[in-house]
């Protein structure tokens, strides 16, 4: 009795607690594995599509560059890109002007089509 008592209490709660630990560690493999196929999708479809997709973290003003638009614009992995050096002039103050409020603080998701201020030449 006192060996059953010993079991209940003690090693079948530590069995439960080490089954979840397994159980959560195989879903966010799983979940790890689910993000990398996406990505991996995400970049053959700008690679064929011969476009990119860049993203700014307005607080840190980082930018974080797909493969594909470094690609584009001649950016090696790595390098310091300069936004504005890769807008076209004559849309340079287009672009400053729909950046400008969120520069200051906006905080508004913003989206548009930058092809058309990307210059043809390389940047970096």
């Amino acid at each position: 009795m006192a060996a059953m008592a010993l079991l209940r209490n003690q090693y079948i709660p530590r069995l439960r607690l080490l089954g979840q630990a397994f159980a959560d560690a195989l879903s966010r493999a799983r979940g790890e594995a689910t993000l990398r196929r996406a990505e991996q999708t995400l970049a053959a479809a700008q690679r064929i599509a011969q476009t990119g997709s860049y993203e700014r973290d307005i607080a840190t003003g980082e930018f974080t560059v797909s493969a594909e638009a470094q690609r584009i614009l001649g950016v090696q992995p790595g390098q310091n890109m300069m936004f504005l050096s890769c807008v076209h002039p004559e849309g340079r103050t287009k672009v400053e002007a729909l950046l400008e409020p969120v520069v200051a603080g906006a905080r508004r998701p913003m989206a548009w089509n930058t092809a058309w201020f990307v210059r043809t030449a390389k940047c970096g």
